[in-house]
């Protein structure tokens, strides 16, 4: 992952955005998401938009160990 890049969590929806930032890891976290469908969007200078969707349980945990983004040409 790419430390210090904007992340944005869409509910698919209520269309609500979640925002967040990953630390100099890559890490990042949304905290207090009620169960149901996201799409995932991450943007970085030099990098293409990137967006993935994913399903959340009600209570559930949700790890992402891979995202692949793409330089800009």
């Amino acid at each position: 992952m790419l430390p210090d890049t904007a992340m944005v969590l869409t509910d698919s929806q209520s269309q609500q955005k979640h925002q967040a930032r990953s630390d100099q890891s890559g890490h990042f976290t949304f905290a207090t998401l009620t169960g149901g469908d996201y799409v995932l969007s991450v943007d970085r200078m030099g990098f293409e938009l990137t967006q993935g969707r994913l399903s959340l349980g009600a209570g559930q945990n949700r790890e992402i160990l891979r995202a692949t983004v793409s330089r800009r040409r």
